[in-house]
């Protein structure tokens, strides 16, 4: 599957990275999902029904945690069904936008401002790090970092070695042209 596409335009140029997506495992992670609320529903009952206070305690602990895991679980399942990264140039301007059906925060940087557009490296050093964020399960991590006002920014969700390359290539020209 082709994850990224590139769109040229007179004014601006558009980025589109599209989530890793593998229908098997999104099969498991809406049973998961669907089982997991099943679980806290049952739980919240039983709080709203228990007679005895040290079962509405555990109860009210247990759906601390509960509702956590569920709230995480869902936004990776969102995203992996509906999501996209746009990383936008126009205007001497690089806005990037996370998008979860069709919705998202765009934030923006001034192109002349972005320094050291690399990618991140550091993860395939650690081998741990490395399996924790190439897990389906997690969002992943950024793949091409830059620094921008002395902090560190980055984009591209869980992208291989060989597409992070192509995006890197493409901006580090549009800088360049920008420069010009």
């Amino acid at each position: 599957m082709q994850r990224i596409s590139l769109q040229k335009n007179k004014e601006f140029q558009t980025i589109e990275i599209l989530p890793l997506s593998q229908p098997p495992k999104n099969l498991i992670m809406q049973v998961w999902l669907t089982l997991w609320s099943a679980c806290g529903a049952m739980v919240l009952y039983q709080l709203f029904t228990a007679n005895d206070s040290n079962t509405k305690i555990i109860c009210i602990i247990y759906m601390g945690f509960w509702s956590y895991f569920e709230f995480l679980i869902l936004r990776i399942y969102r995203w992996r069904k509906t999501g996209k990264e746009e990383v936008e140039i126009h205007n001497n301007k690089l806005v990037i936008t996370r998008l979860t059906k069709g919705r998202g925060l765009p934030v923006t940087f001034d192109f002349n401002g972005i320094s050291n557009l690399r990618i991140d490296t550091t993860q395939k050093q650690n081998m741990f790090g490395r399996m924790l964020f190439d897990e389906y399960w997690t969002p992943g991590n950024e793949c091409i970092l830059f620094e921008y006002n002395k902090k560190q920014h980055g984009f591209g969700l869980q992208l291989n070695e060989d597409d992070a390359k192509q995006v890197n290539r493409y901006l580090d020209a549009m800088k360049r042209k920008i420069k010009q």
